[in-house]
């Protein structure tokens, strides 16, 4: 199957409904959105999700190819000097025989580096041979505030015996016959589709949205890594970035065109990751 065609598909039709979320909630390059009504917060929202998880399925599907190389990190000049002078100074100092025999872990020697490369290339040499050769410039800090990511892993499902909270739909108006008037019931007591709400968290998930569409290889990278870290046994365990069962977000019923998309990516990543298995 020709998957790069199926990614570039989806894409172009996920930038769309990112467009129509970006006019919905009036964002643009220079603010966010501070408040929307509660009628068009919750219809973005039944947007976004299913349009959230069908770009994680499209990540799995652009990782398709890529293989990492898991290696231990070279330990630093500035380390393997201290610990030159620790080893000096035990070796000075009178010290137990149970301490003598005792090993010690270097520094560094516990972090990891993940090489990425097309599948079917060679494996590039290691390049701690060529970082000897040369001083390497030390990485300026960035002033820029760090952009809103997306989460590569689907939530995993709750199992709890209470997963709502329903909120009661009358108000207790105690009164005294002839004594006391009833209770007023509070001015915000029932929800107004009109109510303004906070956009500030579904504008930043837009954005991350936006962002990650527009440098997909990227994020297939950043999926290859967390694949070969996470089965070097770094980070929690989990067989697949994709939750067992239904993804989050979707509807038996499709009512919105981000349903079919999910539906469409969620059945190719499976059929790609049986197919990696097999």
């Amino acid at each position: 199957m020709d998957w790069e065609r199926a990614v570039d598909r989806n894409r172009e039709a996920l930038l769309r409904i990112v467009a129509l979320l970006v006019a919905m909630t009036g964002l643009d390059e220079s603010a966010l959105a501070a408040t929307l009504t509660r009628a068009r917060k919750k219809t973005v929202l039944r947007i976004l999700r299913p349009a959230e998880s069908a770009v994680r399925r499209l990540i799995v599907l652009a990782a398709h190819g890529l293989v990492a190389t898991v290696r231990k990190a070279a330990t630093s000049a500035r380390t393997t000097g201290r610990v030159a002078r620790q080893t000096s100074a035990r070796q000075t100092s009178p010290t137990p025989p149970s301490a003598q025999t005792a090993s010690r872990e270097t520094p560094g020697d516990t972090g990891l580096v993940v090489t990425i490369r097309p599948r079917g290339e060679p494996e590039p040499v290691d390049p701690r041979a060529k970082a000897r050769k040369g001083h390497r410039q030390p990485a300026r800090p960035s002033t820029a505030p760090a952009a809103p990511g997306l989460p590569l892993l689907d939530p995993l499902k709750r199992f709890s015996s209470h997963p709502f909270r329903l909120r009661p739909r009358s108000y207790p108006r105690v009164t005294v016959l002839g004594w006391s008037e009833p209770r007023p019931i509070p001015e915000h007591w029932i929800p107004s589709p009109d109510d303004l709400l906070d956009a500030a968290s579904v504008c930043r998930r837009i954005t991350a949205l936006r962002r990650v569409l527009g440098d997909l290889p990227a994020q297939a990278r950043r999926l290859a890594r967390w694949r070969a870290r996470t089965d070097h046994g770094e980070g929690p365990r989990r067989f697949s970035p994709m939750r067992a069962g239904r993804p989050p977000g979707h509807r038996v019923r499709a009512l919105h065109r981000a349903d079919d998309i999910l539906r469409e990516c969620h059945a190719l990543a499976r059929a790609l990751e049986r197919h990696d298995t097999s």
